[in-house]
């Protein structure tokens, strides 16, 4: 729900930086953005939880940079531009529509799929000779651990509210 001034036409006019964003970009084609300093992994969604990319982001972005750069019709990334912007500009769905092309399939016919496909495979195996894992539960905590630490927060709720 978004706050602001509303305007004669009904519409409501944004007040705030993230207000804005949201109402200038469709915020739900990215569902899920992780790229941190230890992991740099990237699984970017579109709307319906559909990935059009997923894999590692390189150096500087390069590996990101090359895989959408390569599709037909992608504006060239600027030098000294935020990688981040560019990859939300550029993966819009009016930009799949003035493609004419479906991020999430081309994804689905790419390299990068294939071997992280292949990958998954390779790890889900289990090596010849290794037990499947077994656990002597279904849940990590005890039926009364679980009941208690409910309680605890249960009453923390309770004497917060006023």
């Amino acid at each position: 729900m978004m706050t602001g001034i509303k305007k004669k036409d009904g519409t409501k006019q944004p007040t705030s930086d993230v207000e804005r964003l949201y109402s200038f970009f469709d915020v739900s084609l990215i569902s899920l953005f992780l790229y941190t300093m230890f992991h740099p992994h990237l699984l970017l969604m579109k709307r319906g939880g559909r990935v059009i990319y997923g894999g590692k982001v390189g150096e500087r972005s390069n590996i990101l940079i090359k895989y959408f750069e390569s599709i037909n019709g992608i504006t060239l990334m600027p030098s000294e531009y935020n990688t981040a912007n560019w990859m939300v500009e550029m993966t819009t769905p009016a930009a799949e529509e003035r493609l004419g092309q479906d991020f999430s399939v081309i994804y689905k016919n790419s390299k990068q799929y294939r071997d992280i496909e292949a990958l998954i495979q390779q790890t889900s195996t289990p090596q010849t000779g290794s037990e499947p894992l077994h656990f002597s539960s279904t849940y990590s905590q005890t039926d009364f651990s679980q009941f208690r630490t409910c309680l605890w927060k249960q009453n923390l709720v309770y004497w917060r509210s006023p």
